[in-house]
Formats: C-alpha cells, structure tokens, sequence
C-alpha cells in the first residue's frame, strides 16, 4: 500500500478540479474505487475541506441530495 499524505490527496483534487475546467469534476469520480480504506475517504474530505477553507476550489450543489460538484477557483 503506497503512503499518500494530505497534501498530496489536496494536489490530486486541484488538479482533477483544474483539469474539469468550467465543467467541475464530480465528487463521485474523486471517490476511492472499492476496496478502499476508510482512511482514503477520510483522507479526500480533509483535502477537499482545506481546499475550500484556502479559497482554491468551491463546490455546488444544484438540487437536494443532487450531485457535487468540484470546481477550481483560478488564481
């Protein structure tokens, strides 16, 4: 199992989110793939949360229970 740490899970949906352009990437495709450790999940929630308290991303949501979606805020 590769060591993955926090900023590097934040690099990785930064640029998931810059390559998705004006279309933003959804959270589900940010989602570990199963079989997965609880620490991944816990692990993307922390980057997506210092992500969003930075000002580097922003996420929508369009209807109740409706998808996520993840944008990049350009420099």
């Amino acid at each position: 199992r590769q060591k993955i740490t926090l900023r590097m899970k934040m690099r990785e949906v930064l640029t998931a989110a810059e390559r998705a352009g004006t279309v933003g990437v959804s959270l589900d495709s940010l989602m570990p793939l199963p079989p997965f450790v609880l620490l991944d999940v816990v692990l993307l929630f922390l980057a997506l949360l210092e992500l969003l308290k930075s000002g580097a991303i922003h996420a929508t949501q369009d209807e109740f229970c409706g998808a996520i979606r993840v944008y990049a805020v350009p420099p």
